[in-house]
């Protein structure tokens, strides 16, 4: 009951972000799946992209609403070409702050005044915008330092997360299970932040807090139980 629950919130999960027809979160989820399941077996990684690809193709031949989506991929396109104006703005930024950026939210408030510039030379309507990169909005709003801080924190969660992955015994466990879903939920959290300022929504942030404080409990749980068993045994041994 409890695996056939887990496939029924799962194709749950996957119907809602398909609707939502934001590609940075497909391409990201695609990915992210694409690598743990290789940690499960490369045999179902083989199933999973075929049934996607499969998947795909009849919904790009079908589906108007989903071939205008990917049609409108295309890098020529005004509203990708926005896009990478925007990331090459932020570049610039980068690079006249290199250290600490030029402030926190600066990048937005100060856009036009950089649209106005003669290398730019935008019109007054012009898209005004962040990065759509969380990386890079980082090191334009807060350099190299902050840059450095918010990767500290990035990288501590996920190599603790692999940490404890790895000497979990793989079986199906609710423990297992949730370590599991952790490393899911980051790796697909850092696929997410290339294509846009992913931390900086509270919403999807809080969900990602939430995983780093999921990690942490699951660990001093861990920590408890074998103290636990160590006075267990010391007083057996008395």
């Amino acid at each position: 009951n409890f695996k056939w629950f887990s496939v029924f919130c799962l194709i749950l999960f996957f119907i809602s972000i398909f609707l939502t027809f934001v590609r940075g979160i497909w391409i990201s989820i695609f990915f992210s799946a694409l690598i743990m399941s290789f940690v499960i077996s490369y045999k179902k990684t083989i199933t999973i992209v075929l049934v996607t690809l499969l998947l795909s193709f009849i919904a790009y031949f079908s589906w108007p609403t989903f071939k205008l989506r990917v049609d409108s991929t295309n890098i020529a396109s005004a509203s990708n070409m926005e896009r990478i104006n925007l990331f090459k703005l932020n570049i610039q930024i980068w690079k006249e702050y290199p250290l600490l950026g030029i402030g926190y939210g600066e990048n937005l408030r100060r856009n036009r005044e950089y649209w106005d510039k003669p290398e730019w030379n935008m019109p007054g309507d012009y898209i005004t915008s962040h990065a759509h990169n969380q990386y890079l909005n980082v090191l334009a709003t807060t350099g190299v330092f902050g840059f450095s801080f918010f990767l500290c924190f990035f990288s501590y969660f996920l190599i603790k997360n692999l940490k404890m992955l790895k000497n979990e015994k793989r079986n199906i466990s609710f423990r297992y299970a949730l370590i599991f879903g952790c490393m899911w939920a980051q790796l697909e959290f850092i696929f997410a932040c290339l294509t846009d300022v992913t931390f900086e929504y509270a919403k999807i942030r809080a969900l990602y807090l939430f995983i780093w404080a999921l990690l942490i409990a699951i660990e001093r749980y861990s920590d408890t139980m074998i103290d636990e068993s160590n006075i267990r045994g010391d007083k057996i041994a008395s």
